[in-house]
């Protein structure tokens, strides 16, 4: 077998194994129920110290690009760009000050996956 051809076998296996753990990553999402409230004492500890009307983090002053996480409607509100920002993308919390866990990332991705209500 060439070179090119095990390349490119190797390349496809690969594929293949990096979308069944994104497949899975998101069917777990969608398995496991998620209140509200645990989303929102997440978002307490780990968002609203920068995204709020009035910030505690160090030398931030107002809620960054005007994302504030206040209440269960702008929560809501934001849910797919928390979504993409927190669990997809894993850019927030910036730098993670806040230490945000990955066991947090999924209760939100759940949440979200579930259709983001707070009722």
């Amino acid at each position: 077998m060439s070179d090119q051809v095990f390349r490119s076998i190797a390349t496809i296996m690969l594929l293949g194994i990096v979308l069944c753990c994104i497949g899975t990553r998101f069917r777990a999402f969608a398995e496991t129920p998620v209140s509200f409230a645990d989303v929102q004492r997440i978002v307490v500890m780990r968002c609203q110290t920068c995204h709020s009307e009035t910030p505690t983090q160090q030398d931030i002053y107002e809620a960054p690009k005007g994302v504030k996480l206040d209440d269960a409607q702008e929560i809501k509100f934001y849910s797919a760009k928390i979504m993409q920002q927190v669990v997809t993308l894993k850019l927030m919390p910036l730098g993670n000050v806040t230490q945000i866990t990955e066991e947090e990332r999924a209760a939100i991705g759940s949440w979200v996956a579930a259709g983001a209500k707070i009722d």
